[in-house]
Formats: C-alpha cells, structure tokens, sequence
C-alpha cells in the first residue's frame, strides 16, 4: 500500500496565500476598486441630491410664474366681465333714450294738436266747458312732456358717466396686455444679462437656469416695469462695454 495522502488544515492554505504576493497584490487592488466605487457613489449622490434641489427649485419658480399668470388672468377675466355689464347698462340706457324719445315726439304731437283745436274752437264749435277741458289736458300733458324731458336729460347724464367708467376700465385693461408684453420684454433682457454676466466671469451657462429664471414682476405696474426694463438694459450696455474693453485689451501688443 502507498503512503496516504497528508491532509492539510483550511488555516494553513489561507497561511500560505498570505505569502503569495499576486494574492496581496489582488487584495490592494480590490480595496483601491472599492475605495474608486465609494468615491462614485459619493459624487453620484452628491449630484442627485443637486439635481433633486435644482428640480424642486425649478419646479417652485415655475409654481410662482405660473401663478402670476392666473392672477393676472384673472383680473383681466374681472375686467371683461364689468366691461360686459358696462356694455349691458349702456344698452338699456340707449333703450330707454329711445323709448323717451317716442314718447316725447307723441306728446309734441298731442300738444301740438290741442293747441290748434283751442285756437280754431269757433271753426270746430267747440264750447268753452270743452275748452277749458283741453285746457287742462294740454297742461298735463306738458307736464308730462317736462318729466319725459328731465328723465332724458338724466339718462343722459348717467350715460355720460357710464362711458366715462368704460373708458377707464378699457385704459385699465390696455394696461394689463401692456405689463404682459414688458414682462417678457423684461424677462428677455434678464436672460441676455445672465449669460452676459457669465462670460464675463467665464463661468458656466447652464440651460436649467436660463429657462427658468425667476422674475419678481408680480406687484409691477406698467410705469414701473418700464423702469425695471431701462435699470436692466442699461446694466447690459455696462457688461457689454467691460467685456468689449476686455477683448481690445487682450488685443493690444505691448512694447
């Protein structure tokens, strides 16, 4: 019989791969690996957490944006509705002009034929008990005839007053289209100003914050965003200059 095989303990194998340099070789490797993946999760969850904050940033400023817009919307949708109503009464007063104005030209009319009834009542054997009847008709229906014409010149009035009232609320509306447009005009100007900005410092220009830059616009009347667009307009003629000075600078040879 041959000699049996010398059986060797886990521990003494594990002792000799300790001697084995390829083997503390593969071991230093795996720890510079995994030290490289902790290094990428870190950055990677550096990065997801900036983009978590850049997304609910952006979507907050789209939020307020968005909000701006329905109240403005909103009035606009207010004035349209009291200019309607507006229109509304100016109607029924241009009816009830109308209807007066019938009415006077039938009394004119009425008046006009008592008269000449009182005047011919010996040609239309009319006794004076009659006479004195149309008399007394012809009188109210002057009377009546001076209510329709005081009620008229009242309508009138109230009329006038109404216009008065629509012109505004239409001057009030124009205003509100105006602050639309210099909103955008602003908000354009804000952009070209961002990136001008930006090169000058030679940062980097991310399209995120291009496209959703905020605007604080929301309590501005259209004087006052006028004001806001000159203020931005003259600070991007300020950028442009520096950064026109600084390309014929870098130009220039000196002696």
């Amino acid at each position: 019989m041959g000699k049996p095989p010398e059986i060797r303990r886990f521990s003494e194998y594990r002792f000799d791969n300790k001697k084995n340099p390829s083997f503390k070789r593969k071991i230093k490797d795996k720890q510079i690996e995994n030290q490289i993946l902790l290094e990428k999760i870190k950055t990677l969850k550096m990065e997801i957490e900036s983009r978590v904050f850049e997304e609910g940033n952006s979507m907050m400023q789209l939020t307020a944006r968005n909000q701006e817009k329905i109240d403005y919307f909103k009035q606009k949708l207010e004035s349209l509705q009291k200019k309607r109503q507006g229109l509304e009464i100016h109607q029924q007063y241009i009816s009830t002009c109308q209807k007066l104005m019938v009415d006077n030209s039938r009394l004119v009319s009425e008046i006009g034929i008592l008269k000449e009834k009182i005047c011919n009542k010996k040609e239309n054997q009319i006794t004076e008990k009659d006479a004195l009847e149309i008399s007394y008709k012809l009188k109210s229906l002057e009377e009546e005839q001076n209510k329709t014409i005081e009620s008229n010149f009242e309508l009138k009035k109230e009329l006038s007053l109404k216009r008065k009232e629509n012109y505004e609320r239409d001057d009030k509306f124009m205003s509100f289209a105006s602050r639309e447009m210099l909103i955008h005009i602003y908000a354009d100007i804000q952009k070209i100003l961002m990136v001008a900005r930006r090169v000058s410092k030679r940062d980097q220009i991310k399209i995120n914050e291009l496209i959703m830059m905020p605007y604080e616009t929301v309590s501005y009347d259209p004087v006052q965003m006028i004001g806001l667009v000159r203020k931005s307009t003259q600070e991007l003629r300020e950028v442009i200059s520096d950064l026109y000075a600084e390309k014929c600078c870098d130009g220039c040879n000196y002696f």
